[in-house]
């Protein structure tokens, strides 16, 4: 599974932002973390092979850009 995220600012997207992203397992929690490329996207991928079926899996997503965090949360629900 592969999260992507990008931060706009004024409708143009932010390039070199730090952004994690955070999977919340059933069992555990596994977070990732790096900079947004010259697209101004980043993403990151984890195997959800051994994920609980049919527990939501909540993943966040936050950027860190000029002292402030913007977040959010997408997620999925293996079967």
């Amino acid at each position: 599974m592969t999260v992507y995220g990008a931060l706009h600012c004024g409708g143009a997207l932010i390039v070199g932002v730090s952004m994690t992203a955070t999977w919340h397992y059933k069992t555990t929690t596994s977070s990732c973390a790096g900079v947004s490329g010259p697209t101004g996207t980043a993403s990151w991928s984890r195997g959800i092979g051994s994920a609980t079926s049919g527990y939501y899996v909540a993943i966040d997503v936050c950027f860190a850009h000029e002292g402030q965090q913007f977040c959010g949360q997408t997620g999925f629900t293996p079967q």
